[in-house]
């Protein structure tokens, strides 16, 4: 995944009152976390034109084995 990409996803927001679940629409990636613990994506409304953000959380990994290890960031740890 990377910014700008379009992705079909089903936006969480009650605010889409009125219309009901309508089901996956088009959205925009236009942030991704550095440690890609997140991202942002922009959905517009087909009724109005107006715009909103949603973060989004990737799927979560396989459990490890060791719970208590360092993350190794640009190579080295700590």
């Amino acid at each position: 995944m990377k910014i700008g990409d379009i992705l079909e996803l089903e936006p969480s927001l009650e605010g889409t009152s009125g219309l009901g679940s309508t089901g996956p629409i088009s959205c925009r990636v236009v942030y991704i976390h550095p440690l890609e613990r997140f991202y942002v994506v922009e959905f517009r409304s087909k009724v109005t034109g107006e715009t909103w953000r949603e973060a989004m959380y990737f799927p979560l990994r396989p459990l490890q084995t060791d719970f208590h290890r360092i993350p190794v960031i640009g190579g080295r740890k700590g």
